[in-house]
């Protein structure tokens, strides 16, 4: 017997804006046993709006403006989920996403901001680059400081004003000298600050030689110029819109209450009214009786009761009330050493206030990124409530056994498991898998029959089991079959038939349902595209989730093996530093970046590599997996009848952040081991040893090593650079001195 905590709910965070960031960093510092925290949002770095002008002026680097999402969501403990969601079934209680199995969720949290609305100026879709979202502006950058042309900013508030003035100064540095055109409908600077403000702005924009078009609203917007309903044309190449945003495409579709722009409307409380489910704040919501501009300030100050409502949501205590004030302290950047201050009709500049203004923004990034090292406690237990329908349990979750048997009590109920099928099959086919690969539906054993019309050679079988380390669920079922497959792949074979074994995390059995539906539809998308049939499995729960599967393949491949006679040449599709990456992420210091690519690496199929290696008259091959690269390599060589290989260090590929990961002290927990299986290793001076220690990192869904005679290299190395194929590497030869040899 075990005792454990079940999950009992899932809270839902989409998108990563400044009040959900506070909520990772709580639920990171206190988290409530029986919660699992999910976070959905389609960047994995999210900038802070209140240091942009600085970063474009240049006095923050872009490292100095982001969150970086995936740290704060391994702080949390917060499975990461990176996709764009596309609608929200709110009676459902569903999250659909474009690059992702849909979500279910007990409570939700909305925190997206706005984009811009185009809808209003005719050529803007096509001409105008929208500063929000930020992370897009961000990327359009160097495409600005490359401009000769003259550039136009519409929207003429402190965003639009403070934004013109730190493009002038970043413009100015690099020497080059475009005229800047600031544009706004009302008829001063600022409209929504005092008079006073105004003309301090004025006075500044001036002094910078930023052009003002006020009192007139923009028309048309084309590839060269902007037109005013004034009749004045304004010649510029590039328009950034800076102008009053609206809700996503997504917000428009839900059936509740909204405010006069769109936006959800939402009770001080932070949650719409009547659905205490669904939380809402920063850009995205305006509270009700409180009608405020869309200003960072909000999310930062709505973050906390953000917080204090989720928990009480959670453990049935009474919600509290935020009432967002009429007046604040506004500080805008005037690129020039100072900035200007404002609250209420109370104006002043000077250099004090810049001062004042990078302190609170360099005090507010710290706390997400500097984060605590956490001790491991106990934390505290969800109650079950029954007074609403946001933490009770449903009738089949009331009963949660204190302890659990680890005998055949931890199977999956078998009216769970079939549910969680079906919703396996429909996910999978809104995905596009071929249900003629799905098990069938009345399957009631683990045993399964194998399709004798489709054999026609030899068999071959092969088995593997990953440990959940990528928390989307979906993802992970992707990775999984992908990586068992690979065996039958890299052996000249076609699979046929898979049989799964399923661990999913101890649950009450609606939230064990979303996650083995979530795994098995990742499965069932990749099995289809590779004509390889889900014929049955087990299913088990346990304190930690994976997924393994026993695949049969048929012998496609007649290629004969490389003997010690051939010259051969090592070639590799995809790049090491999978298990550097993992580790890492663990830690919550996995760059968001590497963490990206690894995670698109892990989802790229061998099937493509291998059927062009595989048609080589001579070849032999292998995959990467939790060996790591050196000793795959040597097992290779004996297959070929070698006693040794030499790798060139230079020519290898890695994933980007893996070495500087490495030589910081991170790898993974099975480096050790493969080193020393690996006794017998000739280095040559002046290597990186965080390079050389890749080379000894398990990879997970890891790329094709190949070894091809020399002769035919060229042919097969210029097929494998089609676009279906990752990357391909000349990584070095077999050699008949024994062990591993590196230059």
């Amino acid at each position: 017997m075990l005792k454990t905590a079940p999950i009992q709910h899932d809270l839902v965070l989409v998108g990563g804006g400044h009040a959900t960031i506070q909520v990772l960093r709580s639920f990171g510092m206190n988290p409530i046993e029986g919660v699992r925290l999910t976070l959905i949002t389609d960047v994995l770095k999210a900038p802070y709006s209140g240091m942009l002008p600085g970063f474009v002026e240049g006095i923050w680097s872009e490292d100095n403006i982001m969150f970086d999402l995936a740290a704060l969501s391994a702080f949390a403990g917060a499975r990461l989920i990176h996709s764009a969601i596309t609608h929200i079934d709110i009676e459902e209680k569903i999250v659909f996403l474009q690059s992702s199995a849909p979500v279910s969720y007990d409570i939700i949290s909305l925190n997206t901001g706005a984009v811009p609305d185009k809808s209003q100026i005719v050529g803007a879709q096509e001409h105008a680059l929208p500063v929000k979202p930020i992370s897009g502006f961000l990327h359009k950058l160097p495409m600005i400081d490359k401009t000769l042309s003259d550039i136009a900013i519409i929207g003429a508030g402190a965003a639009g004003s403070e934004l013109a003035l730190a493009l002038k100064a970043r413009v100015t540095a690099l020497a080059q000298k475009p005229h800047i055109h600031l544009i706004g409908r009302a008829d001063h600077i600022l409209p929504r600050h005092p008079l006073a403000a105004s003309r301090v702005m004025q006075r500044a924009l001036d002094k910078a030689k930023i052009r003002s078009h006020l009192g007139s609203a923009v028309t048309t917007i084309d590839s060269q110029s902007v037109s005013l309903e004034n009749g004045a044309v304004i010649q510029a190449d590039i328009c950034l819109m800076v102008t009053a945003a609206r809700p996503a495409d997504w917000v428009s579709g839900l059936p509740v209450a909204k405010d006069d722009r769109g936006f959800l409307a939402v009770t001080p409380s932070l949650h719409l009214p009547d659905r205490p489910d669904v939380f809402a704040a920063g850009d995205i919501a305006s509270v009700i009786g409180y009608k405020r501009e869309k200003a960072g300030v909000f999310a930062v100050r709505a973050g906390p009761v953000l917080v204090n409502n989720l928990r009480a949501a959670l453990t049935g205590k009474p919600f509290i009330s935020w009432h967002p004030q009429k007046r604040y302290l506004a500080l805008i950047g005037l690129a020039n050493g100072q900035a200007l201050a404002v609250r209420g009709s109370l104006v002043s500049t000077g250099r004090i206030w810049l001062q004042l203004k990078h302190w609170i923004d360099k005090r507010f990034m710290a706390k997400f990124s500097d984060l605590p090292r956490m001790q491991t406690v106990s934390p505290r237990l969800l109650p079950l409530l029954d007074n609403n329908d946001i933490a009770s349990p449903d009738a089949n979750n009331s009963t949660l056994p204190e302890m659990y048997c680890t005998g055949c009590g931890s199977k999956a109920e078998a009216g769970l498991l079939s549910a969680a099928l079906k919703e396996a099959f429909q996910i999978a086919l809104s995905l596009g898998a071929n249900p003629a690969y799905f098990p069938p539906d009345d399957i009631f054993s683990d045993a399964a029959d194998l399709p004798p019309a489709r054999i026609k050679s030899g068999l071959i079988q092969s088995v593997d089991y990953l440990s959940q380390a990528v928390s989307d669920p979906f993802l992970f079922g992707r990775i999984a079959a992908l990586h068992a497959m690979s065996d039958i792949l890299v052996a000249g074979a076609q699979p046929l038939t898979a049989l799964g074994v399923v661990m999913t995390q101890r649950a009450v059995p609606k939230v064990q349902q979303r996650d083995l539906s979530q795994m098995l539809a990742g499965a069932l998308v990749e099995l289809s595209a590779h004509h390889c049939q889900l014929s049955g499995g087990h299913t088990v729960s346990a304190t930690e989730a994976g997924l393994g599967f026993s695949i049969i393949g048929e012998r496609v491949s007649s290629s004969q093996l490389p003997t010690s006679r051939d010259d051969i040449t090592l070639i590799l599709t995809k790049p090491l530093g999978i298990g550097i990456i993992l580790a890492a992420q663990m830690r919550g210091l996995a760059p968001a970046e590497a963490l990206e690519e690894a995670y698109r690496v892990m989802a790229t199929s061998n099937a493509p590599a291998t059927a062009i290696i595989g048609a080589c008259r001579v070849a032999a091959m292998t995959d990467v997996t939790g060996f790591g690269l050196a000793r795959h390599a040597l097992n290779l060589a004996a297959r070929c009848g070698f006693s040794g290989v030499h790798l060139r260090l230079d020519d290898i590929p890695f994933l980007n952040g893996a070495a500087q990961l490495s030589a910081s002290g991170i790898a993974s927990s099975l480096k050790d081991g493969n080193m020393r299986a690996v006794p017998d290793q000739h280095l040559a001076p002046n290597l990186a040893p965080e390079e050389i220690s890749i080379l000894f990192d398990p990879q997970t869904s890891g790329g094709v090593l190949a070894a091809i005679p020399s002769q035919d290299a060229e042919t097969v190395i210029t097929a494998l650079t089609s676009p279906e194929c990752s990357l391909v590497a000349r990584i070095g030869s077999f050699t008949k001195s024994p062990g591993l040899t590196l230059s």
